[in-house]
């Protein structure tokens, strides 16, 4: 019932390259490959449950849609941004390190990769979360 996907930031740094389509193709059955992941970013360990589930649902972050994004698709603007290159080194140095930027009173975008306005992942997340909205209407 609780499943993120590629969007979310600390399953992304974790190696978990699945989209909500693939997470609700597993949900019907189909087998998913997940990490660890090859030298192609292919998933190595295929998982399949042997009988479709009544329901699921995607529950992605809604924080860091943008950074996600923005981190992870090479020739973005800011791809290369400090905070991008610790969120695609990943692991717990990674998580801890977004994961911490969310826990303080004020609850912030990073400037290296959302601009000091924090526009730019504002709108990349918004992008997001129409892929997202998508894939429920799909399956």
């Amino acid at each position: 019932l609780h499943v993120h996907t590629t969007y979310s930031f600390d399953a992304h740094m974790f190696d978990v390259r699945t989209t909500p389509g693939d997470a609700y193709r597993f949900a019907r059955g189909q087998a998913l490959a997940l990490p660890p992941l090859d030298a192609n970013g292919q998933g190595t360990q295929v998982v399949r449950i042997d009988r479709p589930l009544d329901f699921t649902a995607v529950t992605d972050h809604a924080e860091y849609l943008g950074e996600v994004e923005t981190c992870s698709v090479p020739g973005s603007t800011n791809h290369d941004a400090p905070n991008c290159q610790t969120f695609r080194a990943g692991g717990n140095p990674g998580v801890y390190a977004f994961g911490v930027n969310l826990t303080g009173r004020n609850p912030r975008h990073f400037r290296d990769i959302c601009g000091d306005d924090g526009e730019l992942c504002r709108s990349v997340a918004g992008e997001v979360w129409q892929r997202e909205q998508a894939a429920a209407a799909a399956a």
